[in-house]
C-alpha cells in the first residue's frame, strides 16, 4: 500500500497586531466602542465560559395599581403652611380680679393719708400745676400731675389737690381727699367691671362695701387725731 501523506497542521492564526487596520484606512471591522452591550457581555461570557446575564423587561403594572398610585402622589393638594398660634388672651374681668386691684389701690391710697402723710404733704405745692393722688395696683401711691397721661385712658382721680391746701386747715384739707379718693376707687372699678354680669357687679359691691372707705380708715387713724390736736392747739 502506498504510504499516507502526513496530516496537514492548521495554519497559525494572525497576530491580533496583524488585524488591525492601520490609522486612517477604512474597515468594516466594527470598533469595540461600536459594540452593543449585549455583544460585549456575549463575548466576555464566552471567554470566561459564565452564562451572559439576562436583561429583563419591565415588569408591568399589576392591575394599574402602580399608575394610580403615581396619579394619587400627583393630584395630592399642596401642603398647607398654618400660621403660629396667637398668644393667649388675657383672662376675662373677673370679680376677684377687680376686687383684688380695689384693694391694693385703696391700701395705697390710706398709706398716703397716714403713715406717709408727711411726705405727701410735702409733695402738694401749692404754687405747682393741678395734682392728684394716684394709687397703684402694687400698693403704691404717687402725687401725678396733669402733664403726665393716665395709662389705659382709666377714670382720673381728682385734680386739683395741691390747689386748696393753703385755704383749708390740714385736717379738713387730708378730709376732702379722702373723701375724692373713695369717689375714684369706686368709679374705676365699676369702670373695670362694666361686662360683668348685673349678679357679679352686686358681689363686687358687696365685696368692696365690706372693707372700710378711705375716708372712714384716715378718721379713726393715730395720724388723724395728731393732726387734729396740732390744728386744735393751733386756733
Amino acid at each position: 500500500m502506498d504510504s499516507l501523506p502526513p496530516p496537514q497542521r492548521a495554519a497559525a492564526p494572525c497576530s491580533p497586531a496583524a488585524a488591525l487596520p492601520l490609522n486612517g484606512q477604512g474597515t468594516a471591522t466594527p470598533t469595540p466602542m461600536d459594540i452593543a452591550p449585549a455583544a460585549v457581555l456575549l463575548n466576555n461570557s464566552q471567554a470566561t465560559g459564565a452564562p451572559a446575564p439576562v436583561e429583563k423587561p419591565p415588569s408591568a403594572p399589576v392591575n394599574g395599581l402602580e399608575e394610580k398610585g403615581a396619579s394619587s402622589m400627583e393630584s395630592l393638594p399642596p401642603a398647607v403652611v398654618r400660621p403660629p398660634p396667637d398668644r393667649p388672651m388675657e383672662p376675662p374681668c373677673i370679680v376677684e380680679r377687680v376686687f383684688r386691684e380695689f384693694t391694693y389701690r385703696r391700701v395705697a391710697l390710706v398709706r398716703a393719708l397716714t403713715t406717709d402723710e408727711k411726705a405727701f404733704s410735702r409733695k402738694c405745692i401749692p404754687g405747682m400745676v393741678s395734682m392728684y393722688l394716684y394709687g397703684h395696683t402694687d400698693g403704691s401711691w404717687e402725687v401725678q400731675s396733669l402733664e403726665l397721661p393716665v395709662s389705659l385712658g382709666l377714670p382720673k382721680p381728682k385734680a386739683g389737690i395741691n390747689l386748696a391746701r393753703d385755704n383749708m386747715k390740714h385736717q379738713e384739707w387730708l378730709e376732702h381727699i379722702a373723701m375724692h379718693c373713695d369717689a375714684w376707687l369706686i368709679r374705676i372699678s365699676f369702670f373695670l367691671a362694666a361686662k360683668l354680669e348685673p349678679s357679679e357687679r352686686d358681689r363686687l359691691f358687696t365685696m368692696i362695701n365690706s372693707l372700710q372707705t378711705v375716708y372712714e380708715t384716715f378718721v379713726s387713724s393715730d395720724t388723724y387725731r395728731r393732726i387734729c390736736k396740732n390744728d386744735f392747739g393751733r386756733g
